[in-house]
């Protein structure tokens, strides 16, 4: 909505442009793009030809009690998922008479070994920025290592508080979760298959093939069929000195004097990785200043932003795009 009402305050003005701006609008981006960005990169490639740039939600300007200034978040890259089965079969039998290797038992001990393997962490450059801006605003010594993540991990204290943070966790490394599972139909019956749902959030510069070996290698199990169920999403990269990255991080400055800006890895994804495909720079971007009731409410219980946030972010989103495109 807010890139509407920017793009409808220029249309209004009758402001002369020197490049086009193109609003365009998709549905499915939870669902993973298909009949939404990734259709109109399939069937309506010319909609978006000779565009250069792509702008989506996320992004924000956080305020967090103790830290010495505001942060800042242009969106540069998105783990993208990467969804995988793995299914264990054995014989049927009936549940008064069990032995160790059912379909069910296989599964949990597969799945054991798999949440226990140590992926290793790759630290790209956009991620180290993130972290040593980071620690810039951190008070006392809160930030202590964060500007060295390659070394500071290798200690084992700073390792076990760095990885206690979910969110940090999950901007160094490609993660695994267990969202479903199914067995049986029937408590006294036991199945020949015993299937895991696994959402899987590949990190740039990975790959669906090595992953997918690594895996294996971690269940270490040859009646544990480990698949990749639908087409990976690979994930991409924007550069964080483009002119339109600059220009977001001059409007974040209006919006929050003094706030520190960084470029950030999302740890989901949004539409940007479909048009990173075709070709586009994609950022993603968001001139609202959240403190932490707020930013829990992301994805939360009573979601929704300020009346002063919507009014303010619609203003730095048009002057934003009049400092990009006005002629």
């Amino acid at each position: 909505m807010l890139q509407l009402a920017a793009v409808l305050a220029l249309t209004r003005a009758r402001v002369p442009l020197k490049r086009d701006l193109i609003f365009l609008a998709t549905a499915d981006e939870e669902a993973g793009s298909r009949f939404g960005a990734q259709w109109v990169a399939d069937e309506r490639r010319e909609w978006i030809a000779g565009a250069e740039y792509s702008l989506s939600e996320l992004g924000f300007i956080a305020t967090r009690p103790g830290t010495t200034a505001p942060l800042g978040t242009i969106v540069i890259s998105e783990k993208t998922g990467l969804p995988l089965r793995l299914t264990a079969r054995s014989a049927p039998g009936h549940g008064s008479m069990p032995w160790p290797d059912t379909a069910p038992h296989r599964l949990i001990r597969a799945l054991g070994r798999l949440l226990a393997a140590d992926r290793p962490p790759r630290i790209l450059p956009e991620t180290q920025e993130y972290f040593a801006r980071l620690a810039s605003v951190l008070p006392g010594d809160q930030g202590k290592g964060l500007d060295s993540l390659e070394r500071s991990l290798q200690d084992p204290a700073f390792r076990a508080r760095f990885f206690g943070s979910p969110h940090h966790a999950a901007m160094v490394r490609t993660t695994f979760a267990v969202t479903m599972l199914k067995g049986s139909e029937k408590r006294n019956v036991i199945p020949p298959e015993a299937v895991a749902e696994i959402d899987c959030r590949m990190l740039a510069g990975e790959g669906p093939e090595e992953i997918t070996d690594w895996v294996r290698r971690a269940v270490a199990d040859d009646q544990v069929e480990v698949e990749i169920t639908s087409p990976p999403k690979q994930p991409n990269l924007s550069p964080p000195d483009t002119e339109l990255y600059k220009h977001l991080a001059d409007a974040l400055r209006g919006r929050a004097p003094g706030v520190v800006v960084v470029p950030e890895i999302l740890v989901g994804f949004t539409d940007n990785w479909v048009f990173r495909n075709c070709g586009l720079h994609g950022y993603g971007f968001g001139p609202f200043v959240l403190d932490e009731v707020e930013i829990r409410r992301i994805h939360g219980n009573d979601e929704r932003l300020s009346l002063e946030n919507i009014v303010a972010g619609a203003r730095a989103y048009t002057e934003m795009l009049l400092a990009v495109a006005g002629a």
